[in-house]
This record gives C-alpha cells, structure tokens and sequence, in this order.
C-alpha cells in the first residue's frame, strides 16, 4: 500500500465529517454573530459536531459507495453483477431487483432459444420483416420454399414477386394488415394465400409474413375441370359405339351368332379402353396432387429397370423385339419414389416396343450425368417422331397417329405421367428422334448420394 492509499480512507472520513458538520456550523456562526455564544464555546461546538455527524454518516456512506459499484458491475457485464451489497435497506431492496432482473434475463433468455423451434414446427412458411424489408427470421418452411436461409435478405431479393413486395412495403408504411394470393412458378408451379400484418404498438416497423400453400386446392379444382372435359371427350366414342352395338345385338343381330360373336370382341376392346383411359387418369391425378413435395426415398435404379423390363417382356416377344438393359456403376440410385419411378419407365419402354420397328431392337442405358444426377435413355428404331410435334407430346390426349395409337393400346396419357412424374422428381426430361431413325427419351434424376459439393437437381421437366 502506498502512501496516497494509506491516506486515502482518513481524507474520505474527513469529508464525510465536514459535509454532515455544515448545518450546525452554519448555526453556530449566526449564534457567535448575534452575541448570543462565545466563539470558544462555538468553535469547541463545530469540532463535535463534526466528529459526531462523521460517525453517523461514515457507515450509510459505505453503503452508498458498495451500491454504486455494484450498478457499475451491471453496467459493465451483466453475466458477473460483481459481490453482494451488503444487507442494510435500500441495499437489500437492490439485492432482491438483481435478483428478480437475473430470473427474467434467464427467462427471456430461454423464450428466444424456444421460439426458432416453435416456428420451425408450423407447416406454413412465416417471415418477420422489419422496417427496411430485411427478413429477420424465417422457419423451416420459408427457407425451404425459398431455396436458401433468407434471414438477413431483402425479402425482394429471397422472394421475387412483385405482389408480395408491394404488400409489405404497404403494412411496413402503416397500412392495415393485407391479403394477397400469389404463385410462384418454379422449380414447380406453387400458389399461395398471403397474410402481411403488423406487428403491433411493440413493434410498429416490423411485419410477419405467413403463407398458406393452395396448390393441392387449386390443382384438385383444375383436375375436376380437366377431367370432365377430357373423359366426356375420350369416352364418346366408345360409348357411342357399345350403344350402336348393343341396338344391334338387341334388333336384327338378335339371332345372328357370328354378328354376335364379331360384335362382342369389339365391345370388349372398346370396353377395355375405357378401363385403361380412367386408370390413366386416376393415376395422373394422384400425380398431380402430390407433384409439389419431392420424394426423397433412396431408389436402387437396376432393380427397377430390370422388374420393368421382365415384366414388358412378353409384349417384346410379340414383337419380336430385343431389349438391352447397361447400367454403368455410378448409376446406383436415385432420389424418387419407386412405384412412380416405376410408372416412368413402364410407358417409356412399352412407348418404344409398342412403336419400335419389328424384330428390333429397344435401348436402355442408365450412367451418371454431371456431378450429382444419373441419366436414363430408352431409345428404339422405329418410324421416328416429325419435329413439328415434339413440342406437343406430353400434352394430355395429344397423339402423333390416333388411329395407330388407340390400335395399339394408347390412352394419350402416358407421356403426360411421365412429365409429371419427372417434373415431382425435380428431374428433366429430353425427347430426341429423328424421322425413319427412332427416338429417345432421357430423363436426368438427382442422385441419391451427391458427390461433396454437389447438389441435387432443381430444374423443372422440360422438353
């Protein structure tokens, strides 16, 4: 201890003493000035006033100095508020406010950890945007339908659509809540019903933004309409001819049995198609429902193409056809849905034996594509496809020959499923051909494993 500190708590004593001796000292000087005390008397007056206000005052003052430490060791770091003041009235009253304020830092501090979680557990994506449109937080839902973690971005830039921009810019400048329907349209077509509202009187410059996903909604209702349409239109044909034929079967072929015979095996075909056209469209609309959630099963790609092609096998027979399965071995397996991915390859082989030339021969390759996709190609040598209706043929009902599709077993529908299917699998699909050469279909899927910094596919079905 050095002298100035070895000195330091007699001063402070002295000060005390002087500050708490001032009022009778003042009294003492106006009693000496009137006459009314000796200046003795005074001055002896003032040096007990001085040590008595000083042994009053020394201690209350201690605790004053221990409080204002302790607030500047709160100040300083709330972690550490420093040593306890030591129990005496106010300062027990401050103990227990620490106290109180250590309970609600922790409390506080357990409702900020919680709510990420609480959010991330809400199906419908939910953005809080504050005054400058920068996304604040956004749950598991936002950054998936965002593609990226969209906190601390301009929600313009996360979100490119103008609608929903336009909406939060109008909350954000103190308008009421808004409600809008938006779509985004890729990777695959969404729509959704957004809610825009302010946070409150707490929080004037900030909004939360939820979405409510409509496309299962929507989609249901364009498949009502799309189904009414294209089955009244399909099935008109055959129906009328099962009602021709049945007039028949009931008026003059009554006692004919070769007429009878001819005109029930073209009943049955007819019947048939019917069968196999509501089908095609009972599964394309189980497509469509389920086309906005990626399938993420891991799907061993061998053993799919080699059921499929045992089971078209005797179709291949009929035709006299080969068909030749390579698959190279980075091609293990895909990301996807089995019985889907199944579906896919169904109508792209039985496409290919049912139009490849005769005594032929039908391709399937399956490799790696790029770094993080494997591509299969089924390819045949028939007739070929005319450029002009490549564009056009994974539209629904859409045929190059009707007449020698429905021959041959066509509903117009295959090439649609396939598109859907390929477009749920974030995959791509390619169709080649060349008149009087063939034709080959290509679809790239994701890997089930991506080599390290690779992704999976994003891209929607294209032709």
């Amino acid at each position: 201890m050095n002298w100035k500190d070895r000195f330091q708590r007699p001063r402070k004593w002295a000060r005390i003493s002087l500050r708490s001796a001032l009022p009778a000292w003042a009294v003492l000087i106006l009693l000496v000035a009137g006459g009314s005390l000796a200046f003795r008397h005074a001055l002896l007056g003032g040096l007990l006033a001085a040590v008595l206000g000083g042994l009053v005052a020394w201690r209350p003052a201690r605790l004053r100095d221990a409080l204002r430490r302790r607030i500047d060791a709160l100040a300083a770091d709330e972690r550490d508020p420093g040593r306890p003041v030591p129990s005496d009235g106010l300062n027990w009253a401050f103990e227990r406010l620490v106290s109180t304020w250590r309970e609600r830092l922790e409390r506080l501090a357990a409702e900020s950890s919680e709510r990420p979680h609480i959010m991330d557990a809400m199906p419908d994506p939910i953005l809080l945007v504050r005054a400058d449109r920068t996304v604040t937080r956004a749950n598991r839902a936002a950054r998936d339908l965002a593609g990226i973690d969209i906190a601390g971005y301009d929600i313009a830039i996360g979100l490119r659509n103008p609608d929903l921009v336009d909406a939060v810019d109008r909350v954000l400048g103190g308008s009421s809540g808004q409600a809008i329907e938006i779509t985004f349209p890729v990777p695959v077509e969404r729509s959704f019903a957004v809610r825009v509202e302010p946070l409150g009187a707490q929080l004037p410059d900030a909004a939360v933004v939820v979405f409510h996903d409509l496309t299962a909604l929507e989609q249901t209702e364009r498949m009502r309409a799309d189904f009414v349409a294209n089955v009244s239109h399909e099935l008109k044909t055959p129906l009328t001819s099962l009602i021709g034929y049945i007039e028949t079967l009931r008026g003059p072929a009554r006692n004919d049995a070769e007429a009878q015979a001819k005109f029930l095996a073209i009943m049955d075909e007819q019947a048939n198609r019917m069968a196999r056209l509501v089908d095609d469209l009972l599964s394309l609309a189980r497509i469509e429902m389920d086309e906005h959630s990626r399938p993420t099963d891991r799907v061993p790609l061998a053993s799919v193409l080699e059921e499929i092609i045992g089971l078209l096998e005797p179709q291949a027979k009929k035709r006299n056809l080969s068909v030749n399965l390579t698959v190279e071995p980075d091609a293990l397996a895909v990301l996807g849905d089995r019985d889907q991915l199944a579906e896919i390859f169904e109508n792209l082989i039985g496409n290919a034996i049912k139009y490849g030339s005769d005594g032929g021969l039908v391709t399937v390759v399956a490799k790696a594509a790029g770094a993080d996709g494997i591509s299969i190609t089924v390819a045949d040598d028939g007739e070929g496809i005319a450029p002009e209706h490549l564009p056009r043929l994974t539209e629904r009902f859409y045929r190059v020959d009707p007449a020698r599709s429905r021959e041959r077993g066509g509903t117009g529908l295959g090439l649609a499923i396939v598109k859907h299917i390929v477009s749920r699998h974030r995959g791509r699909l390619l169709i080649e051909s060349i008149p009087g050469e063939g034709s080959r279909f290509t679809v790239s899927l994701p890997a089930a494993v991506a080599p390290a910094g690779g992704r999976p596919h994003e891209e929607p079905a294209t032709i």
